[in-house]
């Protein structure tokens, strides 16, 4: 039996190269870029919507700014009985993201970072089942990282983009909405990425300093190539 619980205000490798086309652009982690015609006033807060609420009216003026904070707790709970014996492990993933958008803060036209830090604790279920596939999708070694921390510089009305810092691929890379949805890693990225490399790819837990470009070739169209360490 699975139990996953969602708490959400609001979401070394050798030199690798990824490429990818899509039909339609995939979400990425940092938030999409403001309309240039809508007013401060008038920007939407969906974060402030959230369990902690909009902290007295701070967290839409740093939005306001230009600055998004999003915070989220995830816990797994699994009920396990197998051979007569009965467990229970309990796994929890916090995540805290920071947006940047360096149009507002800076005044650089196109130019936007973003930070995301993450702390794992508690229980692998993978090691009581005795699977090699991982029950949870959150399962990872007790620490706090930094798992993304990158420039991104746009131009061409956002057409085309450049992104330098450590960046995990599968936040645009053989992303799939189902890892929000199903708890299981088969729902994740595919063994065809996640098994690369000598020390695994740059994915959740652990992610790797590299440059990724980005071309909208059509509306619907979009080319990305990324180089990893």
């Amino acid at each position: 039996m699975f139990f996953r619980l969602l708490l959400k205000p609001a979401r070394i490798f050798p030199t690798c190269l990824l490429v990818s086309f899509y039909g339609a652009q995939v979400g990425a982690y940092a938030a999409e870029p403001q309309n240039s015609n809508q007013q401060p006033s008038q920007l939407p807060c969906d974060v402030c919507q959230g369990i902690t609420g909009d902290w007295g009216g701070k967290r839409s003026a740093l939005l306001e700014s230009g600055v998004e904070i999003s915070l989220a707790n995830t816990g797994d709970v699994l009920f396990i009985r197998q051979d007569g014996n009965e467990d229970v492990t309990y796994t929890n993933l916090f995540e805290a993201g920071f947006a940047f958008d360096m149009e507002q803060l800076a005044d650089i036209s196109g130019g936007s970072a973003y930070i995301w830090a993450v702390g794992t604790h508690g229980d692998d279920p993978a090691d009581v089942i005795g699977s090699i596939h991982a029950p949870s999708n959150i399962a990872a070694e007790d620490a706090l990282r930094l798992l993304e921390a990158w420039y991104e510089q746009s131009a061409y009305d956002d057409r085309v983009g450049i992104l330098v810092g450590f960046y995990g691929v599968d936040t645009e890379f053989d992303f799939k909405g189902t890892v929000d949805l199903f708890a299981s890693g088969s729902h994740g990225t595919g063994l065809d990425l996640s098994e690369t490399g000598l020390n695994g790819p740059s994915i959740f837990p652990v992610t790797s300093f590299g440059t990724r470009l980005r071309a909208d070739l059509t509306d619907k169209v979009t080319a990305r190539l990324a180089v990893l360490d």
